[in-house]
This record gives C-alpha cells, structure tokens and sequence, in this order.
C-alpha cells in the first residue's frame, strides 16, 4: 500500500527483502502510474547486505529522499524469551 501510493504520486520507490523473485513480482504488479518500484534483494538482519543495497542505491541516485522501514514477523511464538531475544540481536537496526 505504501509502495503504490508513491508511485501513483510519482516517486521511484526500491523495495528490499530476502526472495528477489517476490520482490519482482510486488513491482511488476504497480502498474499505471507514474513512479516505478525497483526490488532489490537485501536482508536488513545482514549489516553487509544493507551496505551493498545503500551502495546500489547510491550509485543509481545519489541518495534517498525518504526511507520507510516497515519489517515485520509474523506468525506465532513458542518461546517469547527467544523471540525478544532475535529482535534485539538482528533487528534491522542497520538499515
């Protein structure tokens, strides 16, 4: 949702996740307007990801006019502890 609303307001958007061929197919699917969307395959919890994907950013553009960081997990918890744990280590601080 986020995506296509700037796109439909012009901007060129990059969207990063794990699977470059989901990635392919969210993009391909904002058709009609006037921004485009570009996937690049990252991993926020993989701080040399993240530098190589701000890399190709920057050198297509220069720079970014607005990040929006909306990682998320889904599913249920068996062990709350772990959980809490996870997000505290590989949160996508780096990003």
């Amino acid at each position: 949702m986020i995506v296509k609303a700037f796109a439909a307001n012009g901007a060129k958007v990059y969207i990063t996740g794990r699977w470059l061929d989901v990635l392919e197919k969210a993009a391909a699917s904002v058709t009609g307007v006037p921004g485009s969307v570009v996937p690049i395959q990252m991993d926020v919890t993989d701080e040399e990801s993240v530098k190589a994907g701000a890399k190709r950013i920057e050198g297509v553009d220069g720079k970014l006019d607005i990040l929006v960081n909306s990682a998320g997990i889904a599913g249920s918890l068996r062990d709350p502890d772990f959980f809490r744990e996870e997000i505290h280590r590989r949160g996508s601080f780096s990003a």
